[in-house]
């Protein structure tokens, strides 16, 4: 894998990303239509195309200093008009490549919003779209750029769909998801470990305060996000500090899967230690005074080159007081109507990101090393022999399968079987199959985030110009993913039934869109089994 690839598929730039200047008061002068009253102030957005985009607003107080490691606070007001023409701070965060501190800013927590200008809102405002960026929970950001293109630009789905779309920062790595027995004797709470998922909440929150003033409805608020994002909003559907804050999700190639606090405090037993306050006399403001380059670099003792501490939510007594599949199994969640999805194989163009020094196999040998060192002897005698080589293309595209299946296409149809178990809304699924027709990545076929490119309408680029098919297929994506938002049932030309386990339905997301069932079945029976 290429370093092109890690990049595209985390939809991450290959450059490390630049903490951005912070929005600053403006004159009241400039185009009435574009400034909007705000509880922390008045802004003014930027006019381009049929929208008016409102970057960089602050939803919380910078979560500096004592602030560190705390719940979001509100937004500290500001005087006169702020220019919301651009994107806030991304937050601090870790290389791609190598795990090291790559930039950015813990005055991080702000938010943007796209809102159609062509036509005057609904009565009850546009619907909002709230869109979650993965990365790993340990890097990414709402502003985040490919060959200079925004991401995340809420333009197209606003003017298409005639909804409003919101992105957000949120805190990452040790910033965001560090769990420590010390942080817990402090929270009133007794709670520790999800201050990134915290914030999200908080974001969720002020749409809900803010966004009549933005011409949208706080009734009708979808919630997205892809890889961690994916992850992110999950664990968003099952918290009950989230509850009304929201009424649809999409989950793009994520699930529910969540840390044991007891693991997540010895991940924070080993980041104070590195960073040489484990044992002081007060662990917590130790941790505060380092910089937070120092917090987001520290290194276990057996840190190796490429490696890194793996992040995200965690079972916490507050945010999330069980296991989701717990929360899930009681009916306990915020049940709201859902989509799940997957690509059809996710990792054969993000391994290179979640495995930096396990090189793909080209032979049967290294095909069985490469099992056992991912999942070890035991299983690895199991895995190889339910995904023989016989039946895959190459040994890498064997792993990749598996890989693919382990980690996202079986526990994205699991979520989805409990999920129908346990609510009356509707929960569809999607298999997004289909690879670029042209350019340099068309190889690795359906990977890892290339559904954004199409739900964004994102391109060209230099490596891939669509066809006139794959732009009736974004077309199509966009329709669904806007309809949904608007009305909560996606159908469109073809019918986007709710799933049913009994025939493991979904929607086929290919350039001839379908009704499929049986997914990669017989493999997610073998692995749900074991």
């Amino acid at each position: 894998m290429d370093r092109f690839a890690a990049g595209l598929i985390v939809l991450a730039a290959c450059q490390a990303p630049t903490p951005g200047a912070a929005p600053t008061p403006a004159s009241d002068a400039g185009e009435p239509s574009n400034v909007r009253h705000l509880e922390s102030g008045d802004v003014r957005g930027a006019a381009r195309g049929d929208t008016v985009a409102f970057k960089g607003i602050p939803y919380a107080t910078p979560p500096v200093g004592r602030l560190r490691w705390k719940p979001p606070e509100a937004a500290i007001p500001w005087g006169g008009v702020r220019d919301a023409s651009t994107f806030g701070a991304t937050c601090v965060q870790q290389s791609l490549e190598t795990g090291a501190p790559a930039g950015g800013s813990e005055d991080c927590l702000t938010l943007n919003v796209w809102v159609p200008s062509d036509r005057e809102a609904p009565p009850e405002g546009f619907p909002v779209m709230v869109y979650i960026h993965g990365g790993f929970f340990t890097r990414g950001s709402a502003s985040e750029k490919l060959e200079d293109k925004e991401v995340y630009d809420g333009r197209a789905l606003a003017e298409r769909g005639h909804v409003i779309v919101v992105t957000l920062n949120y805190r990452l790595g040790a910033l965001g998801y560090l769990a420590h027995s010390a942080l817990a004797k402090e929270s009133s709470f007794s709670a520790t470990g999800n201050y990134g998922g915290l914030d999200q909440i908080a974001a969720l929150a002020w749409v809900q305060r803010n966004i009549p003033s933005l011409s949208g409805n706080p009734k009708n608020v979808t919630v997205f996000g892809q890889s961690a994002g994916g992850y992110a909003t999950c664990s968003l559907v099952t918290s009950p500090l989230a509850k009304g804050l929201f009424s649809r999700a999409i989950i793009h190639s994520g699930n529910c899967s969540t840390r044991e606090r007891s693991i997540a405090e010895a991940q924070g037993d080993a980041v104070a230690t590195a960073l040489g306050c484990e044992g002081t006399a007060d662990v917590v403001a130790c941790m505060r005074e380092k910089r937070p380059e120092e917090v987001v670099g520290a290194k276990a003792p057996n840190f190796t080159a490429g490696a890194t501490f793996s992040w995200g939510p965690t079972v916490d007594g507050y945010m999330l007081p069980s296991q989701p599949y717990a929360l899930i199994g009681k009916g306990l969640h915020n049940q709201v109507s859902l989509i799940i999805g997957v690509t059809a194989l996710e990792f054969s163009s993000l391994w290179a990101s979640a495995y930096p020094t396990v090189a793909l196999p080209k032979t049967e040998s290294e095909y069985r090393d490469v099992v056992n060192k991912l999942y070890g002897s035991t299983a690895a005698e199991t895995l190889t022999e339910h995904y023989p080589l016989s039946e895959y293309a190459s040994p890498a595209h064997a792993v990749v399968s598996m890989a693919s299946d382990i980690s996202f296409v079986c526990p994205a149809r699991a979520y989805a079987r409990l999920f129908v178990a346990h609510q009356k809304e509707p929960v569809r699924r999607f298999v997004f199959s289909h690879g670029f027709d042209s350019g340099s990545a068309k190889t690795y076929g359906a990977g890892h985030g290339f559904d954004l490119f199409y739900v964004f309408r994102l391109f060209p680029f230099s490596f891939w110009t669509p066809s006139e098919r794959e732009i009736a297929l974004s077309d199509t994506m966009t329709d669904y993913w806007t309809q949904f938002a608007t009305t909560g049932d996606p159908n469109g030309t073809v019918p986007w039934l709710p799933y049913d386990p009994a025939s493991d339905s979904y929607l086929d997301l290919d350039v001839a869109v379908r009704q499929a069932a049986g997914f990669r079945k017989a493999q997610c029976d073998f692995i749900d089994s074991i």
